[in-house]
């Protein structure tokens, strides 16, 4: 279960993960906010993810191999409202986790993917 805050209007929602999958847009009920497209998109390879997660373990489990999981709830949202701690710069690097190498890419950037440099 995620919940969702909105920012705008201080409304909290939650979406249970293995619904998020299906979702085309997310909107804050009491306003319709929208989530950002690039998020939506995100969660829902998040949902498939969690899910197959839980297939493999249904799967192994039946092996006699055990494991499960379950999410932790927190109640602070991350990342933090930006009017929490408007004194800092909360936007410096690539990502939010300060251990994530992957690059941040803007929606409205350009890549140009016949760059002889990219590694793929």
């Amino acid at each position: 279960m995620l919940m969702f805050n909105c920012y705008t209007c201080g409304q909290k929602f939650k979406i249970a993960n293995e619904n998020l999958f299906n979702k085309i847009t997310i909107q804050c009920p009491n306003c319709d906010n929208p989530v950002p497209q690039k998020a939506v998109e995100a969660l829902r390879r998040y949902s498939e993810a969690y899910m197959d997660f839980i297939d493999v373990l249904y799967h192994t489990n039946a092996e006699n191999k055990s494991w499960g999981i379950s999410v932790v709830e927190t109640e602070s949202p991350i990342p933090q409202n930006p009017n929490d701690y408007f004194h800092q710069k909360p936007y410096e690097g690539d990502s939010f986790w300060r251990h994530r190498k992957k690059p941040f890419v803007r929606v409205d950037a350009q890549v140009d993917i016949n760059d002889p440099d990219l590694p793929f």
